[in-house]
C-alpha cells in the first residue's frame, strides 16, 4: 500500500487533490464542524476522523476514533482502505446533503423561521 500526505496551502487545489485520493484523514483535537468532509463526501471520498465536535453527524462513509487514539486511528484507516465503496454514489449522496443547494435551502429555513418569530 503506498501512502502519499499532503499539506494543502492552495484554496483552489481541494478539489484536485481530493479527486486524486482515496481516503481523508482528519486527525484533529479540537473541531466545530469542518467543512472539509462534506467536500471530500462530494468528491466521492469517504472520511476517517478523531470524534470531536460535530465530526461523528458530518460522516456518511469512513468513521471516527477517539482523539488521540494513534493505534485506532490507523486501524480504522487499514479497515476503510481495504473495502470497496462506490464513490459515484457516495458523492451523489453527499451532495443531496451538502450541495450548494441543500445547504442553501437549510439556511434559507433558518432565517425564514427567524423571520416569523
Amino acid at each position: 500500500m503506498n501512502f502519499n500526505c499532503c499539506s494543502i496551502h492552495l484554496v483552489n487545489q481541494i478539489s484536485k487533490i481530493l479527486n486524486n485520493s482515496n481516503l481523508l484523514v482528519l486527525t484533529s483535537t479540537i473541531e466545530n464542524s469542518p467543512c472539509v468532509i462534506g467536500e471530500a463526501h462530494c468528491c466521492g471520498l469517504p472520511a476517517v476522523s478523531t470524534d470531536v465536535g460535530g465530526v461523528k453527524e458530518l460522516i456518511i462513509e469512513g468513521g471516527v476514533v477517539p482523539a488521540k487514539s494513534t493505534e485506532l486511528l490507523a486501524q480504522k484507516i487499514i479497515e476503510q482502505l481495504s473495502k470497496t465503496i462506490n464513490n459515484e454514489v457516495l458523492a451523489k449522496q453527499a451532495q443531496i446533503r451538502f450541495g450548494y443547494e441543500a445547504i442553501g435551502c437549510q439556511i434559507f429555513n433558518v432565517y425564514q423561521n427567524i423571520c416569523v418569530e
